[in-house]
C-alpha cells in the first residue's frame, strides 16, 4: 500500500496467526529545492517556505513532521503533496542555511538553499567631521541583527577603527582619519554587504591666524598659517598673499602650514589657504614693511627745480608700484621706480 516509514515489519496472517517475515522500508524522501516568498525571507520570519522534492508521501500528519531551517523548527509545517512541504519560516538570519524534514516517518538530506534578508544601510549621522578622525558615525538601516553578530564597517574605503552593533537598525563606527569632500559607507554582516555613496564629508579647512611680523617687500620670507582641518597627511596645500601665490607651501600638521611669502607691498594683506579645492581666507593677516628713506643724491639743487635726484632706502618694492617722490610734501614732477 502507499505509505512512509523505515524498517517496517511485514506480517503474514495465516489462520489468524501473525508472522513477521522481514522489515520493509519505503523509498526515502529527497529534497531538491526551496521556494521562498520573495527573493529572501525577512529575518523576523513568517514568510512561506516550501521544500520541494520526492517521496514525501500522500498524507503526512502535521503533528508528526517538522520542517527545519538551520536546525530551527518552522512555524506550522504543512504537507501539501508528495513533492512539497510548506511552513512559515522562523525568525533568524544568515545565508545558504540548511533546510530539511525531520520526523519519525520522513527524513531528508539537508539542502543549503535558504537565505534571510541581508543588511541594508539607508543613512548616516555624525557627531563631528574633523579630518583627524576618531569620532563616531552612526549607520542606520535594517537587518544589523537582533544581537551582536560582528558587524564590520568602512568609511570611504577605509575600515573603521572600531565598529559596534547597537540594534537591528543601527551600528556605530569610529572613523579613521581622512580628507575626502564626500565619502561613502559600507556595512557587512555575515559576509553580506550594503553601501551608500554619500555618508558624510570631512570638515573643510579653516584658516584662523597667521604668525608673522612685518615682511620685507622682497619676499621669500616664511610665515606659519594656523587653523584646523588641514589634514593628518600632506594634502598639497597652496597659499596666497594678497591674491599672489606664495613661493612655497608645506604642510606641517592638521593645524599648521608653513608658507614662503611672495614679494609685495602694502600695509595690510589677506592670506588664503587652499586644500582640496576648498579655500579659507584670513583678512588682514600680515603686513609688508613700509618704505623708508636713508638718503638722497645730490643733496642740493637750484630753487628753480628741474634737477633729478635719487632717493635711497628700502621697501620700494621689487616691481614698479607707482612710487611718488616728494620734497617737503611737494610732489616731484615725475618719479621713476628703479629698484627696491
Amino acid at each position: 500500500p502507499s505509505g512512509l516509514g523505515l524498517s517496517l515489519g511485514v506480517q503474514a496472517v495465516v489462520d489468524s496467526e501473525n508472522f513477521i517475515a522481514f522489515e520493509f522500508t519505503y523509498n526515502s524522501a529527497k529534497a531538491t529545492g526551496v521556494i521562498a516568498a520573495g527573493t529572501n525571507s525577512p529575518k523576523t520570519g513568517g514568510s512561506t517556505v516550501t521544500l520541494t522534492g520526492i517521496n514525501f508521501g500522500d498524507i503526512i500528519p502535521g503533528s508528526r513532521n517538522n520542517l527545519l531551517i538551520q536546525a530551527t523548527t518552522c512555524i506550522a509545517t504543512l504537507w501539501t503533496a508528495d513533492s512539497s512541504i510548506a511552513c512559515h519560516a522562523p525568525a533568524g538570519f544568515g545565508e545558504e542555511l540548511s533546510v530539511a524534514v525531520s520526523s519519525e516517518d520522513v527524513r531528508t538530506e539537508t539542502i543549503k538553499a535558504f537565505t534571510y534578508d541581508s543588511v541594508g544601510i539607508s543613512s548616516a549621522a555624525v557627531t563631528d567631521n574633523a579630518k583627524t578622525g576618531s569620532f563616531s558615525i552612526t549607520l542606520h538601516g535594517i537587518n544589523f541583527g537582533d544581537f551582536d553578530i560582528t558587524v564590520a564597517a568602512s568609511i570611504g574605503g577605509t575600515a573603521c577603527e572600531a565598529t559596534r552593533w547597537t540594534s537591528d537598525i543601527s551600528a556605530v563606527c569610529k572613523i579613521a582619519a581622512g580628507s575626502a569632500i564626500s565619502v561613502g559607507a559600507t556595512a557587512s554582516v555575515l559576509s553580506k554587504t550594503s553601501a551608500i555613496t554619500h555618508a558624510f564629508s570631512f570638515g573643510n579647512s579653516a584658516l584662523t591666524s597667521v604668525a608673522s611680523i612685518g615682511l620685507p617687500t622682497t619676499g621669500s620670507t616664511s610665515i606659519t598659517l594656523f587653523g584646523s582641518n588641514f589634514g593628518v597627511t600632506d594634502l598639497t596645500a597652496t597659499s596666497t598673499a594678497g591674491g599672489t601665490g606664495s613661493e612655497m607651501a608645506r604642510w606641517v600638521s592638521d593645524s599648521s602650514v608653513f608658507a614662503k611669502m611672495p614679494s609685495g607691498v602694502s600695509v595690510s594683506r589677506d592670506a588664503s589657504l587652499d586644500i582640496l579645492s576648498v579655500t579659507s581666507t584670513f583678512s588682514a593677516a600680515f603686513t609688508y614693511l613700509p618704505p623708508f628713506v636713508s638718503g638722497v643724491a645730490p643733496g642740493n639743487g637750484p630753487p628753480s627745480g628741474g634737477v633729478s635726484i635719487s632717493i635711497f632706502g628700502g621697501g620700494f618694492g621689487v616691481d614698479d608700484y607707482s612710487v611718488n617722490g616728494r620734497v617737503k610734501a611737494v610732489a616731484c614732477t615725475t618719479t621713476d621706480w628703479t629698484s627696491d
